[in-house]
């Protein structure tokens, strides 16, 4: 019988406790969400599209993922977790040309993640988007992207997936 969703809400939290250095605000990777999925389908749920939901999430050896799990990636990626699509705009900002130099040195900075705050929260930061997306890598930089960045994103992403079989008997 398949769970509800609040108890599958509870073992992805659960799951997520388990992983060292694992914290709210903290950016995901594939390979610690793979091992997730046998373990929802053994409490009753099969996740369907299992493959494009893992593709949506960075791998470990990503730019943002081992910069975000740095020392000083850590307290900064907790920050950006707490402003709309901050992650999305980092994501977006690393692609750019010197995208990657900017994002370390804005880790550098204590108040780096401000900047993120700007650009997500403000007119102005809304306005460098718009400025930013002119160029050919920074195409849709406003936008969101469709990844997977943190545990309420992918629970998120898990709430999608799980309503239309809801009508299932």
């Amino acid at each position: 019988m398949r769970p509800g969703f609040a108890q599958i809400e509870k073992l992805v939290q659960s799951y997520f406790k388990t992983i060292p250095g694992h914290g709210p605000g903290q950016i995901l990777s594939r390979d610690q969400v793979k091992p997730l999925l046998p373990l929802l389908a053994q409490a009753g749920w099969t996740v369907p599209e299992r493959a494009k939901l893992l593709e949506r999430i960075l791998s470990k050896d990503s730019f943002l993922v081992r910069q975000l799990r740095t020392k000083r990636g850590r307290p900064f990626s907790a920050d950006v977790a707490r402003l709309p699509r901050g992650f999305d705009r980092l994501d977006r900002l690393s692609q750019l040309p010197n995208g990657k130099k900017t994002i370390r040195d804005l880790l550098k900075n204590p108040g780096g993640a401000k900047m993120i705050e700007y650009m997500t929260t403000t007119r102005g930061g809304k306005q460098m988007g718009r400025m930013l997306a002119k160029d050919p890598k920074g195409v849709d930089f406003n936008r969101p992207t469709v990844r997977i960045y943190t545990e309420k994103d992918l629970l998120a992403a898990l709430k999608r997936l799980y309503r239309p079989q809801t009508s299932s008997p």
